[in-house]
């Protein structure tokens, strides 16, 4: 018994002393944990087990480290897309002649067949496949599970103690004042004339209430007189302050024959004190002892991974054909909606215009397919852009994503019918007999040189440096023609014999063919009047901003402007009845039209300009027009009727200058009108 006794004992002090050295249990000392020096364990070398390289479902072999324990997992397809722009059908000029001359003989049907073709093509999408698979690897950490078990081992360290040691240190404590100053106003019994002597000193009462501190120089033993007492007066609120300032502590004593209330001051000038000890604790320094701790053994475990590679590009060829509606022939009416009736110049129904264009994309997959998945053929278009209403379909809508794989599918494409919009810009820069872009504005200081730049979406953009001030403008209409001959076609038919003749066209029957209403008896004759809208603008590029150099011009391209063929020539000068463009910008200059010249446009050397053009199709059944003659030709124009703007842009050569005095003088102050 006495043995497991000493024993108990012996491992008790063993514990406590791994827990802190012994010095902690002894009194006026204690410890704090300061850590302890960490030992990993081991790190075990990680051998990958034996494995044969396998063949990938691509065809050729997988890596020798992603063959152990290989899984397939699927195929995946990437996105792929192709772009085509489609502009109005060139027509055979033969062809075309036929059609134009066979206009009022009643052969609508035979005038449909010349124009007809079939709008269709082919390409090919190149899109990504890839084969997904798992793999099996080892890897190792340090974990305090392992496979299901504890993977934790005890080892032997060293811990490390912070220790403080108690002391005692003394302070200087003032415990009571030497000096007592008496109240000056005591209180008197009916006695009077009592002695009070506190502290050995011999104090005598005033005679009477008011001769104490209010006046007197009787102000007892040890009262020390300063300026706060010279600035007393006596009064209680005084007194109240004086005793406030002086910090006193009121002890109340009763004598025989009267009160006498002691203050005992706060900073004393002289103190009973006495050392009193304290008690505290100061560093005594780090120590070390040894201690056992608990670590993590290094683990080897498997691990599947997750991974792709590429099995190359594959091809996806694809056909668009846009069908045919039998039902669209003359003498076609939807009564719903007229504006998709029958028109001579569609008789494709999905026709588009000089001038206009459609934009189409045929892709596979917004992003790459999910595993396993599927292609998705999509043909898409931007509504807000189209001439047309189209709706589609596509014969293979989901198609298997697999290596190897050269699908083909074929889109068709049913025109519900026109969408009323706007007309689009007809106009293009000139180009020269071989074919080469040329400037479109003249100046007055000389030929203007050009650089042509092609961006992206292969429209041209023109570096044109100029000198003075522009002085003309050719442009090439690329809707002219067609327009002036479907107007034509619109006014000319065979009148039946005795068919009364409209009051407007009495003057116009020529060989029984009236002017006045469309074939097939369908909507009221239209006219081509195309209207243009100028307009002179600068860029600033000091402030940044954008100046108006001049009013709109507008006018028409069949009265006030020289017109051959297709091309249309426009003076900027005010000749042939059309006024100037370098007019100035706001209402007022029409009061000082005698300064037109110097209030109008002007350019400035060095800086950039552009002119902006666009054009309105007045009347033309195609498009929507938001403005009749007067209108056309007002300054208020409604922003619909006209097409999206044609920007000519130069930066005006330094060399010449044909500012006058003022326009220099506005150009330095910056001022526009």
């Amino acid at each position: 018994m006495k043995i497991l006794m000493i024993l108990f004992s012996i491992s008790l002090t063993a514990g406590f002393a791994q827990a802190y050295p012994y010095e902690c249990s002894q009194s006026g000392k204690r410890c704090s944990d300061a850590g302890y020096h960490e030992i990993p364990a081991q790190r075990e070398r990680i051998v990958q087990p034996p494995r044969e390289q396998v063949m990938g479902n691509c065809g050729e072999m997988l890596p020798l480290e992603h063959s152990y324990q290989n899984q397939f997992r699927g195929f995946s397809c990437g996105e792929a897309g192709e772009r085509t722009v489609r502009t109005a059908h060139q027509h055979d000029p033969e062809a075309f002649a036929r059609w134009e001359n066979m206009a009022g003989a009643n052969l609508q049907n035979e005038r449909q067949e010349l124009l007809q073709f079939d709008l269709n093509w082919e390409g090919e999408l190149d899109f990504l496949v890839k084969e997904h698979y798992s793999y099996v690897k080892l890897e190792g950490d340090f974990l305090s599970t392992c496979d299901g078990y504890s993977n934790t081992e005890p080892y032997s360290t060293t811990c490390y103690v912070n220790v403080e040691e108690q002391y005692t240190y003394y302070v200087t404590v003032n415990t009571t004042c030497a000096e007592y100053y008496p109240e000056p106003e005591p209180s008197y019994d009916s006695g009077g004339g009592s002695t009070y002597s506190p502290g050995g000193s011999t104090y005598t009462p005033p005679s009477s209430p008011g001769s104490g501190f209010g006046g007197g120089s009787n102000l007892g033993s040890g009262f020390d007189r300063d300026s706060s007492y010279d600035d007393f007066d006596g009064s209680f609120f005084d007194l109240q302050k004086f005793m406030q300032e002086r910090r006193l502590v009121p002890e109340i004593e009763t004598v025989p024959a009267y009160t006498v209330t002691r203050k005992l001051a706060a900073n004393c000038k002289r103190w009973n004190t006495r050392e009193e000890p304290r008690t505290g604790w100061r560093s005594a320094g780090r120590e070390s002892y040894s201690c056992t701790k608990t670590r993590n053994k290094f683990c080897i475990y498997p691990v599947t991974v997750n991974a792709a590679r590429s099995c190359g590009n594959h091809k996806a060829k694809y056909s668009v054909d846009f069908e045919k509606d039998p039902n669209f022939k003359p003498g076609y009416v939807d009564a719903s909606q007229p504006h998709r009736s029958y028109y001579d110049e569609l008789p494709n129904k999905y026709d588009l215009l000089n001038g206009e264009f459609e934009k189409y994309i045929v892709y596979t997959n917004l992003g790459t397919s999910s595993i396993g998945g599927n292609i998705s053929p999509v043909f898409h278009y931007d509504e807000d852009e189209m001439f047309n209403e189209y709706e589609y379909s596509v014969d293979q809508p989901q198609i298997r994503c697999e290596y190897g794989m050269a699908p083909e599918f074929n889109i068709s494409v049913a025109t519900l019918g026109r969408i009323p919009r706007r007309a689009p810009n007809p106009l293009a820069f000139p180009v020269d007999e071989d074919g080469n872009i040329q400037s479109p504005i003249s100046f007055s200081g000389g030929d203007p040189t050009v650089n042509v730049n092609i961006d992206e979406a292969g429209d041209p953009n023109l570096d044109i440096l100029g000198a003075g001030n522009p002085t003309e403008i050719v442009l090439f209409d690329k809707a002219r023609m067609f327009m002036l001959m479907a107007s034509e076609q619109s006014r000319l038919f065979s009148r039946p014999v005795g068919a009364p003749e409209a009051d407007d066209d009495a003057n116009l029957i020529a060989n029984n063919n009236v002017v006045g209403v469309q074939s097939m008896d369908q909507e009221t004759a239209f006219f081509y009047r195309g209207r243009f809208k100028l307009q002179l603008f600068r860029n600033e590029g000091l402030l940044g901003r954008e100046l108006i150099m001049s009013r709109p011009l507008t006018f028409s391209n069949d009265s006030q402007a020289d017109v051959f063929m297709d091309e249309i020539n426009i003076d900027l000068q005010g000749n042939d009845g059309l006024d100037p463009l370098m007019r100035g910008p706001r209402v007022f200059l029409p009061m000082f039209s005698f300064m037109t010249r110097e209030l109008g446009g002007w350019v400035k050397p060095g800086a950039e300009h552009y002119i902006k053009i666009q054009v309105a199709q007045q009347s033309f059944p195609f498009y929507i027009s938001g403005c009749d003659d007067k209108e056309c030709d007002s300054d208020e124009i409604e922003a619909a009727a006209y097409s999206e703007p044609l920007y000519i842009r130069w930066e005006a050569d330094r060399s010449v200058d044909d500012r006058t005095f003022i326009q220099k003088l506005l150009d330095a102050t910056r001022f526009q009108f």
